[in-house]
């Protein structure tokens, strides 16, 4: 993703200190990006209120008006898509979206929310997905091909990104070149001249049944067995 000097606004019920994938992907997108980006966290949804999230473009609004953005970036769409597009009904603000494979999975189940998923994609300004996986399943309902971008977790996530690039401003803990610990533990040492010359393959999850952790041991089981020098 290119750098961008505008003014962002992202609305978000998942960022840290929260825990978990989404929250960490959010941060990294913001700490790696140029611009001016606000986090706003909600309160979004109201239990009092019907919808819940009803009450999530009240609070959204509010900030629009301080912050003045030049676009807001939403982090689930659904239910925040519905109040990004309340929002750029009411003030003419361009929405980008950030999708994960479960995010545009579950509406799907549904053809009320599969219609609404469909129609907030297609009017997003841009849709970012972290996989390949997801792009396709956003580009399935008829997003164009240059709304849609992928960035994967992790990584160098802008384009010249002296975040992403610098390694000498690293802690000397966090790179192998200067840790003692890390350059002379026999463990270490050991694991890599065993993985030398291998092929690796990488699987991260929590172990929960949704993430597949077991269908992909048993696959690596299969595969194993006829590919000895993974």
């Amino acid at each position: 993703m290119r750098r961008h000097d505008g003014k962002i606004l992202l609305l978000t019920p998942e960022y840290p200190p929260d825990k978990g994938g989404v929250a960490e992907y959010l941060y990294s997108v913001v700490c790696h990006f140029s611009g001016e980006v606000r986090v706003l966290r909600g309160p979004f949804f109201w239990k009092w209120m019907w919808p819940h999230w009803l009450g999530g473009i009240f609070t959204a609004w509010k900030e629009v008006r301080v912050a003045r953005p030049d676009m807001m970036w939403i982090s689930h769409v659904l239910p925040m898509g519905y109040i990004a597009l309340a929002i750029k009904f009411l003030a003419r603000t361009p929405y980008a979206v950030f999708t994960h494979g479960l995010d545009v999975c579950l509406p799907q189940e549904s053809k009320w929310k599969r219609w609404w998923m469909q129609y907030i994609l297609k009017h997003a300004m841009l849709v970012v997905a972290n996989s390949e996986f997801t792009a396709n399943i956003v580009r399935s309902h008829g997003v164009l091909e240059d709304c849609v971008h992928i960035l994967y977790p992790g990584g160098q996530m802008f384009e010249d990104s002296p975040a992403a690039t610098d390694t000498q401003n690293l802690p000397a803990a966090m790179s192998t070149s200067r840790s003692p610990a890390l350059r002379h533990a026999p463990a270490h040492t050991a694991l890599i001249e065993k993985l030398r010359g291998k092929k690796i393959i990488l699987s991260v999850g929590r172990l929960i049944q949704r993430k597949g952790q077991l269908r992909a041991l048993m696959a690596l089981a299969s595969f194993l067995s006829d590919n000895t020098d993974v």
